[in-house]
Formats: C-alpha cells, sequence, structure tokens
C-alpha cells in the first residue's frame, strides 16, 4: 500500500518475486479465476441438482453463507497456522497480492446486478483461501476454498456446506 491508501505501483512485481518457485501454482489458479463468469447460471436447473441441497434466492444463500462462516473461519485460520508454522505466511500473502494485481474479472450483460456485491465479500475469501491452498499444496492437499472455485466456474455459488456434507448451492 502507498501512504495514500492505494495499491503499490510495484504490488505484482514484488508478489512475483516473494512468490518464486510457487508462482506458477498461484498463477494457474487466477488464470481459472479471471475466466469465471461470476454466478452466470444461478438458480438454474443443473443434472447435479439432486447431489446438492439448492437455495433459490439470493437472501436464503447468504442467510446460509454467514451461518457458515465460522467453519470457513476456522479452515482460514489452519491455514494461517501451517503457513506460520511452515515458514510459508509470507508467500500466503504475496499470493493475495500478486491476486489483487492480477484480478481481471469476466462480467457480461447476462450477469445478474448483484454479482459485484458477492464478488468483493464472500467471493474474495474463496478466492483468497484457494490461492493458500495452492501456495501449501505440497505440505497439506486441502482443496475446501478450491472447491468453491469450481462452483463459480459452473455459475453457481457454493453458499456453505451442511453438517451431512452436502454443497449448498445458489
Amino acid at each position: 500500500m502507498t501512504e495514500d491508501g492505494g495499491l503499490s505501483h510495484n504490488l505484482e512485481r514484488d508478489a512475483r518475486e516473494a512468490l518464486g518457485p510457487y508462482l506458477p501454482r498461484v498463477e494457474r489458479l487466477i488464470r481459472r479465476v479471471n475466466r469465471v463468469r461470476w454466478l452466470a447460471r444461478v438458480a438454474e436447473a443443473e443434472p447435479w441438482d439432486k447431489d446438492v441441497e439448492r437455495v433459490q434466492s439470493l437472501e436464503e444463500a447468504k442467510e446460509r453463507y454467514w451461518s457458515f462462516v465460522p467453519v470457513m473461519d476456522a479452515v482460514w485460520k489452519a491455514q494461517t497456522e501451517i503457513g506460520e508454522a511452515s515458514g510459508r505466511a509470507g508467500l500466503l500473502g504475496a499470493a493475495e497480492d500478486y491476486w489483487i494485481a492480477r484480478f481481471n474479472p469476466r462480467f457480461d450483460v447476462h450477469e445478474p446486478s448483484y454479482t459485484h456485491e458477492l464478488l468483493f465479500a464472500a467471493v474474495r475469501n474463496d478466492v483468497v483461501g484457494a490461492l493458500r491452498e495452492a501456495v501449501l499444496e505440497d505440505l497439506v492437499p486441502i482443496r475446501f476454498f478450491r472447491d468453491a472455485i469450481r462452483w463459480y466456474e459452473r455459475g453457481h455459488w457454493r453458499a456453505a456446506i451442511t453438517p451431512g456434507g452436502k454443497r449448498v448451492v445458489y
């Protein structure tokens, strides 16, 4: 950050240098995320509906999301602790910085107007969590947040996961 609160003009370069050999993992994920047509198919019927718990309204999806935040926070905390214990805490921050510098979402007229509202709240946590998983994947093969990215690629939002393991999808 600059003194005036703006992004450093060197954010991408600095993050690239900090990531070193982890950069290809992060770049692959960012390329995937930049191709997502955010929430393009929300509430549309899908062949896999029987395998998930579907919600049909944004309000219900948000409600389910907020009730699931403690689980996401626990995963986030574990990532932070693993990053610190493994000496990769700086890499987690560099991955997020690189995403900030390189994020180029593709929006189109067919996407719902609330995309931006969700994109920089819940979606940001999923993307940054997925980047953290990419940096830590050789230590801990967790795909919790990367699973959320798969749902975005399908045009939906994985708002939560039930105690029984079903994805709650909007």
